[in-house]
């Protein structure tokens, strides 16, 4: 990717949590998407809790893109006082058992999640652990190993959730 940047003469700005960006407008209504992590001064042994987590707003519904974040830099998002209560969640880390902790899904409070995970997958992604956490939020729960592709999308009101074989309203 640095070298493709490069190559185009482009320029990298750093994720930064509190940076807000207006995307588009969509119907008058303005799609923005904050930077929640990493936070500031965030130290971590592992590559994985530097993803950057972003919140997107369309209307009434929101959506929380989580990355490989586990539980430790859930932790520091929940100190932060980030705004993550949000409609739609990007199950981070695939659904591992180190991911989606109790705490941060109650302050997530998702009415539909997505895990992103290869079938079969050498790591036992998701774990029943964390399908059981995510089940006290949420029936709506998305695997691409059992779904196939699957698209969300909104009309600022509402999510509408397409797999390999149904769409369906999903709020």
């Amino acid at each position: 990717m640095l070298k493709a940047v490069s190559e185009k003469g482009l320029k990298m700005t750093a994720a930064k949590a509190g940076y807000v960006y207006d995307i588009t407008e969509i119907d008058g209504q303005t799609v923005t998407m904050t930077v929640i992590a990493p936070t500031e001064n965030a130290e971590y042994s592992g590559l994985n809790n530097y993803s950057v987590v972003v919140r997107i707003d369309y209307g009434s519904v929101s959506w929380l893109f989580t990355g490989d974040l586990s539980e430790e830099g859930e932790s520091d998002i929940l100190a932060s006082g980030a705004d993550i209560d949000v409609t739609a969640l990007k199950v981070g880390h695939h659904g591992s058992r180190s991911a989606s902790s109790e705490e941060f899904l109650a302050a997530v409070t998702p009415r539909l999640c997505l895990i992103s995970c290869g079938s079969g997958n050498s790591y036992g992604h998701p774990t029943d652990e964390a399908l059981s956490r995510l089940e006290e939020y949420t029936d709506k729960i998305y695997r691409t190993d059992i779904n196939g592709t699957v698209v969300v999308y909104s009309d600022g009101s509402k999510l509408y959730v397409s797999c390999e074989s149904s769409t369906e309203e999903s709020q």
